[in-house]
């Protein structure tokens, strides 16, 4: 398992290689089915052709959920932001993109 230096690193370097990634201002998600407080760290991406986008709430200096996405394009954020307003959860989290 990687230790929070590491994942601090990988995603330094994500933000290097990529470093026009946008941001976003946090949104809170509130309900009471889901709580993603209570997912472990994870990390999940999809790929579309060269397109992909990641998810995340691996990093010891935010507590929430991170978006990087290839194309920088606030669309699909928001598409996304849709989908986690479908989710349940019993508290706030805060999904933003890293900025640069």
């Amino acid at each position: 398992m990687l230790n929070d230096n590491q994942i601090f690193y990988s995603l330094q370097q994500l933000k290097y290689q990529f470093n026009d990634i946008k941001i976003l201002d946090p949104f809170p998600i509130k309900d009471d089915r889901f709580c993603l407080k209570d997912i472990p760290r994870s990390i999940y991406f999809a790929n579309i052709n060269l397109h992909w986008l990641l998810l995340t709430n691996i990093n010891p200096q935010f507590d929430g959920w991170i978006i990087y996405d290839s194309l920088n394009n606030e669309s699909y954020v928001t598409q996304l932001r849709s989908i986690f307003k479908k989710i349940k959860q019993a508290s706030k989290i805060s999904v933003r993109f890293i900025v640069n």
